[in-house]
């Protein structure tokens, strides 16, 4: 692996891609880090036939930006925008706390824009079949089922059951009942 210095501006950043969420603390505590020891990790490029896409490291590109510098230090890896989206998914899932809808956004961008299936996705990602066609269902519900996910008001397994509902008129009136009533999972199973 090789550290390379790649031009900001060269650097592409997806619209559908999986970020690790900092709180406030967190983002403090990574800048007072950048400020005073410099970046320890080289963020993670793809490079494409159009640019170099990140992968991983929003918040150190961030800073660097605010910073006013014009360089960044980068893992860089030869492949397709695909590519790119498959290692964002596995790298910062790995890392913890993320949004479901950007996990259920990749996930259904990997199928929709790239033709991967769930298969293809568990054998380059990791992840088990399972959980991924958990997500790509998701994925076709109702935009509530994704509010309530980001609001971590219901987990994954619920959000699955609620998208299997046949209309987005029942899915959005459970979602509005799971704000005051907290189903489990094998409530959901059986509505």
């Amino acid at each position: 692996m090789q550290v390379k210095k790649i031009p900001i501006s060269k650097i592409i950043v997806p619209t559908t891609r999986v970020t690790a969420v900092y709180d406030e603390e967190m983002a403090s505590l990574l800048h007072e880090t950048l400020q005073t020891m410099g970046m320890l990790q080289p963020v993670v490029l793809v490079q494409t036939s159009d640019g170099y896409h990140l992968v991983d490291g929003l918040h150190r590109l961030q800073e660097k930006i605010a910073a006013k510098e014009t360089v960044i230090d980068a893992v860089i890896y030869e492949g397709e925008a695909k590519e790119a989206l498959l290692m964002n998914l596995v790298l910062n899932r790995g890392r913890g706390k993320t949004k479901a809808s950007e996990m259920v956004m990749v996930m259904g961008g990997l199928t929709t824009e790239y033709g991967l299936d769930s298969d293809v996705i568990a054998e380059k990602t990791g992840l088990t079949r399972d959980y991924i066609e958990k997500f790509l269902r998701i994925s076709q519900a109702a935009p509530s089922v994704i509010d309530l996910l980001d609001q971590e008001v219901i987990g994954v397994g619920a959000a699955y059951e609620i998208s299997r509902l046949p209309t987005r008129n029942q899915q959005n009136e459970v979602c509005a009942k799971s704000r005051i009533y907290n189903y489990t999972v094998k409530e959901l199973h059986a509505l």
